[in-house]
């Protein structure tokens, strides 16, 4: 089992490593674009979302709306130690740090945090997902230790087509998406089974 996620993990960041740069930031845009026209996104009046790197999914522009639409947004500190992730309310990338893995991160401000009272929409990166909404990350197990521990947060992952693949190699604990996001289409996952939109 692991060795097959190690083997497709190495494949997608392969593949994102050699994306042009424009196709990259036309598919970013139209990723921001259909998220930030879902009803989930209207409707929410607190994000949790996270600060890309170069291979991922880019999330200033979604910031930038959610930000115009007065939403609260919130990115994630990592717990190295404890394996855990907490979120800190942030309204800019400059504000950030990079801190672990060379992601940025907000301060972590007691008074900023994300208390967990509220059902927000967490946008979540993926690497690679299938049909199920079964992702494939980094190998840290942060977004699944935080959403076993807030199971009512609406989770929506962003990936390209091309980390679409039928079947992402699970473990027990990994927890599956409720809807998936790429350039070309959007999928509300039901308990293992999937619905295009």
């Amino acid at each position: 089992m692991m060795d097959a996620k190690r083997e497709l993990r190495q494949r997608m960041l392969q593949m994102r490593r050699q994306l042009d740069p424009v196709q990259k930031a036309r598919m970013d845009a139209q990723i921001t674009r259909k998220l930030t026209e879902l009803p989930a996104f209207f409707q929410a009046e607190e994000l949790l979302l996270y600060a890309a790197t170069e291979i991922e999914v880019d999330t200033r522009e979604i910031l930038r709306v959610a930000s115009e639409l007065g939403k609260r947004v919130y990115f994630p500190c990592c717990q190295v130690a404890q394996r855990a992730m907490r979120f800190y309310q942030a309204s800019s990338f400059e504000e950030m740090r990079a801190s672990h893995y060379g992601i940025l991160e907000p301060a972590a401000n007691p008074n900023a945090e994300w208390m967990g009272r509220s059902r927000p929409l967490c946008i979540v990166p993926a690497l690679a997902v299938d049909r199920r909404g079964m992702r494939l990350g980094y190998g840290g197990g942060y977004y699944d230790q935080f959403l076993a521990r807030h199971p009512l947060v609406q989770t929506i992952g962003l990936c390209y087509t091309a980390g679409l693949v039928d079947s992402v190699p699970t473990e027990a604990y990994d927890i599956p998406l409720g809807m998936i996001l790429t350039e070309t289409t959007l999928e509300v996952c039901n308990g293992g089974a999937s619905e295009s939109i």
